[in-house]
């Protein structure tokens, strides 16, 4: 790998922001995506820190991306503004990479255009394609992509570095209604933080939930991160199940399984879908679930029973960080650094452009 000059790399997502040096093979920092304001005060100032969470019960707590789209721009620019500052960097010194989500409309990205060029002055500008960044993070030039994080989940196949479009499909649920869900069958009073925790801690996804729902889940005694006891059976299973029947929280959406299905089967060619299904990639927190790998496994064989299935292998902490490692790798190749170096000239002379 060849780098000629360091960028700062963004990941930028609902539930988090990810940022640091290309190059590296992690993120410096990663702060949540939400805005604290104390509740019933004229202060207009702003706490960003996972610590508003602990303390819900004096900050309101806002959230500038919802299902990947930037709804509150002044908040988005404190998020942004403060990772600059705890990277102790200027921006004006650096270039700059963003992920783009898959949502992300022509007026979305030109106003993040504006706002890296006209507020931050940054050196240089650029946002790839979340499921390009991923197929990167994988050193693959031809993969198909599931990503699905807090607010959405999307697929996409790519082909000698190129994108299939047609294979392009999003959902508007993730990580988010998967907590809602679990929340509402603990039929406990936990705040969304706090349920979110136990999520991540316990749920996981039976190979074949409807056997062993017939077979009855074992009720349990867990501890909770905060040391307090939860007594759960089927819950932690019923909550992550939704990523396959999402239609148990009145969602209409299709799952993983028929989502993958559904994106390979608008390639024409066997061959090509056989490509695909060799180079599966699973990324974000919501394909970090124990079991999730066998249970795709299963419900895709069916689906596709002449051909193979496989997966990239890839550790769980690794899945919740590829977007932010595919736009470390982007940010030192050379023919993207020009791109990038080129952009702030382009910028004043015509504006953002596609």
């Amino acid at each position: 790998m060849f780098i000629e000059e360091s960028c700062l790399v963004f990941d930028v997502g609902s539930s988090s922001i990810k940022s640091g040096i290309s190059g590296d093979e992690k993120p410096t920092l990663i702060i949540p995506s939400c805005i604290g304001s104390l509740q019933n005060s004229k202060s207009n100032e702003k706490y960003i820190s996972k610590k508003i969470y602990e303390k819900h019960d004096i900050f309101e707590i806002n959230y500038p991306i919802k299902r990947g789209i930037i709804e509150n721009w002044d908040d988005f620019e404190s998020l942004i503004s403060f990772s600059f500052e705890k990277l102790e960097t200027d921006p004006s010194t650096i270039p700059v990479v963003f992920s783009e989500s898959p949502k992300n409309s022509t007026k979305q990205n030109s106003k993040i255009y504006e706002l890296m060029f006209e507020k931050f002055n940054v050196k240089g500008f650029y946002m790839e394609n979340s499921g390009n960044l991923v197929g990167y993070a994988a050193g693959r030039t031809s993969s198909f992509v599931l990503d699905s994080g807090e607010g959405i989940s999307f697929c996409q196949g790519s082909h000698q570095g190129s994108v299939i479009e047609s294979t392009l499909s999003i959902e508007n649920f993730g990580g988010l209604d998967v907590t809602n869900y679990l929340r509402s069958l603990i039929f406990d009073e936990k705040t969304l933080h706090q349920t979110q925790m136990i999520k991540e801690n316990f749920c996981k996804i039976s190979k074949n939930f409807e056997e062993s729902k017939s077979d009855g889940f074992k009720e349990e005694i867990f501890i909770l991160p905060d040391k307090t006891l939860l007594s759960m059976g089927f819950e932690p299973f019923m909550a992550s199940e939704l990523l396959f029947q999402p239609d148990l929280f009145d969602l209409h959406s299709s799952g993983f399984h028929q989502m993958i299905s559904d994106s390979i089967l608008t390639i024409d060619d066997e061959n090509h879908q056989q490509l695909m299904l060799n180079n599966i990639v699973l990324s974000g927190g919501n394909c970090c679930f124990d079991g999730l790998e066998n249970r795709l496994l299963n419900e895709l064989e069916k689906l596709f029973p002449n051909l193979t299935v496989q997966f990239v292998d890839f550790s769980k902490e690794d899945r919740k960080i590829l977007t932010w490692i595919g736009c470390s790798i982007v940010g030192c190749l050379p023919n993207y650094q020009e791109i990038i170096m080129k952009s702030k000239s382009k910028y004043e002379e015509i504006g953002y452009i596609l």
